[in-house]
């Protein structure tokens, strides 16, 4: 399933839901002369910015100055934004539609593609792939199941996704006490289906874990926008940090 050549530079990884809710600020603002990260930084963190930028970099929206593109404007504008992401979308990431159709793919060939079209570790290409599978949702695009769905928990047991991180961390993702690292089980039905989570350890000793068990796609955009600005925060702590600890939330 060769694609043939590779784009310079990772496809964007950030999280989705943080890349809508700069659109839908935009949509509410005037869109300054400058998108940099200057500007996004005072708008979502300083720690976030650099990849934002790059993104929108990647996606054509800004020039090299920062300077918005037709298409940025366009996307920001609710009326016309699924167009214009359709459209983006099958442009930037042609390698990836010359290789799969979202519309009948499993997780492993779309991880395939990403291989061989852009560079990267295991755990950007499932960043980059789920950045992609949800913008071609918004946008309307058909896309299997498979690729946006939550891990569902088999009878007698944990989500094997879940026991298979577990027994690669060697720890369950849980709430762990501050005070001694012990693992707590989380309270209100978090053990329930399509639970996830992240572990994430402190350079200064002790660990933070954070797990949650919800359909996004029922999420209120609060809700969401609650839970991606803490997985974004504890993903910028573990890059400022070289990744070492680096754990993936499929989302």
């Amino acid at each position: 399933m060769a694609v043939g050549i590779v784009r310079r530079g990772a496809a964007p990884y950030i999280s989705f839901w943080t890349f809508i809710r700069l659109l839908d600020h935009l949509n509410k603002t005037a869109m300054p002369r400058q998108v940099d990260r200057k500007y996004v930084g005072k708008l979502l963190g300083d720690g976030i910015a650099p990849q934002i930028v790059i993104a929108l970099k990647w996606l054509g929206l800004i020039e090299e100055d920062g300077q918005p593109t037709e298409d940025f404007r366009e996307l920001v504008q609710t009326h016309t934004r699924k167009q214009a992401l359709s459209r983006i979308l099958l442009d930037r990431y042609d390698l990836v539609f010359a290789g799969v159709d979202l519309a009948n793919c499993s997780p492993a060939e779309l991880d395939e593609v990403f291989q061989e079209a852009f560079p990267g570790g295991e755990g950007t290409r499932q960043r980059s792939a789920a950045f992609l599978t949800l913008a071609a949702k918004s946008a309307g695009m058909p896309v299997d199941p498979r690729l946006t769905e939550q891990p569902r928990e088999r009878r007698g047991g944990k989500p094997q996704a879940q026991k298979d991180g577990e027994r690669a961390r060697g720890t369950a993702v849980q709430n762990c006490d501050p005070q001694d690292g012990k693992a707590m089980r989380p309270q209100g039905g978090l053990t329930g289906e399509g639970m996830s989570g992240k572990v994430v350890t402190l350079r200064s000793g002790g660990t933070v874990a954070l797990s949650y068990a919800a359909d996004l796609f029922t999420l209120s955009r609060q809700d969401r926008d609650f839970l991606f600005n803490l997985i974004d925060q504890l993903t910028e702590y573990e890059q400022e940090d070289g990744g070492k600890q680096e754990q993936q939330i499929p989302f």
